[in-house]
């Protein structure tokens, strides 16, 4: 079982976010999405869930769950989806203030074709008091929601906090009615891997599952790490100035120092920077076979995950949080290529229903592989 590291999981522990600044952050998202503008306009309902919803004292992240319009039929919305590899409703997102790397992990959900407009229970109490028509309202429903890999009911709870048309201080009202529990659970389903759950908030659920499967498969193996601040290889100096310096700045930018810290580390464990590659390019000017990365975007190590690399291949993975350090960081290492291409073809191939795939998921998520 790959556990993590004692100075990593207090290292994790001192960034878990408090329960009064995910309040905070919520109470910003909320009252950006009542100005109602273009595109926060097709935004129906915002449900909170997760550890949260169940009050958590401190969380890894927000989990919200966002009702959107959607013009398109159905077929056409999941072509234009998975052509556009994208998130879905990235605009939406982003105008909440829930894009990159916010507190915030939006599950958005596309509503087709509906008519009517939702209402929340005081909107339709205040509608009915003030007996005005609701024929073109229709109650808000405690959605079914299910996790975005396994597939799996959540259990819940599900808090509606805000509802297309619901006057200014309900949400606010709701926010304030979600006390804090200090006995909630951590998690509802789990990767079964120690690691890959405590860095499951800054992986992303669906990286963190497929590195998962990966590593239950034995396609490939991962470390966890903190970076120390340190002075680059001489080799490197050359090449982090050019990338990260900009003409007349002082300091070095957070990826700079970042970069350093990890070109040095790699460099006391024997590896030659020939062979070292940075997001941008080589870090010598003699460059050799590229068998190591450092990325700054989490989306490498979902190509790691899925297969895109050749045996042998190791990506380094850091994240820039400031300039001063250590650093998390997190290492993959491909031990399979070709098994781990096998698995990741097979998990998103158009013969197998979203019901087969979930149980393949968790068929290798449960074995002792």
């Amino acid at each position: 079982m790959l556990e993590t590291p004692t100075d990593v999981a207090a290292f994790l522990a001192k960034r878990q976010i408090s329960r009064a600044r995910a309040k905070r952050k919520l109470a910003d998202v909320l009252s950006r999405a009542a100005t109602g503008t273009p595109p926060l306009d097709r935004i129906r309902e915002i449900w909170a869930f997760g550890s949260f919803a169940r009050g958590a004292s401190k969380v890894g992240d927000i989990d919200l769950y966002m009702l959107v319009d959607e013009p398109r039929t159905p077929d056409q919305f999941g072509l234009d989806t998975y052509y556009a590899r994208a998130q879905p409703f990235s605009a939406q997102i982003k105008a909440l203030g829930c894009g990159g790397s916010s507190l915030v992990s939006v599950q958005a959900q596309p509503v087709f074709g509906a008519a009517g407009e939702p209402a929340s229970p005081e909107r339709l109490a205040l509608m009915a008091a003030a007996r005005r028509s609701i024929d073109n309202l229709f109650p808000v429903v405690k959605p079914v929601i299910h996790h975005i890999v396994t597939d799996e009911s959540l259990a819940g709870p599900f808090v509606l906090l805000w509802a297309r048309g619901d006057d200014e201080q309900w949400p606010m009202e709701r926010l304030d009615a979600i006390h804090e529990n200090p006995h909630a659970a951590r998690y509802e389903r789990t990767t079964t891997i120690p690691l890959i759950d405590d860095l499951a908030p800054k992986l992303g659920l669906e990286t963190a599952f497929m590195l998962a499967l990966q590593l239950r498969k034995g396609n490939i193996a991962c470390r966890a790490l903190l970076l120390q601040p340190a002075e680059p290889p001489e080799k490197a100096k050359r090449a982090l100035e050019r990338r990260y310096r900009s003409p007349g700045q002082a300091d070095l930018s957070p990826r700079a120092a970042v970069a350093g810290a990890a070109l040095s580390r790699l460099t006391d464990e024997g590896v030659n920077l020939r062979h070292v590659e940075l997001v941008d390019g080589p870090v010598t000017t003699n460059p050799g076979e590229v068998k190591i990365a450092v990325s700054f975007n989490p989306f490498f190590l979902y190509l790691a995950a899925s297969g895109s690399y050749r045996s042998g291949h190791r990506l380094l993975h850091v994240w820039p949080s400031g300039t001063h350090g250590p650093w998390l960081a997190f290492e993959v290492t491909v031990v399979d290529a070709e098994g781990a291409a096998n698995l990741s073809h097979s998990l998103s191939s158009f013969d197998s229903t979203r019901a087969d795939r979930a149980a393949a998921i968790l068929k290798i998520l449960n074995s002792d592989a």
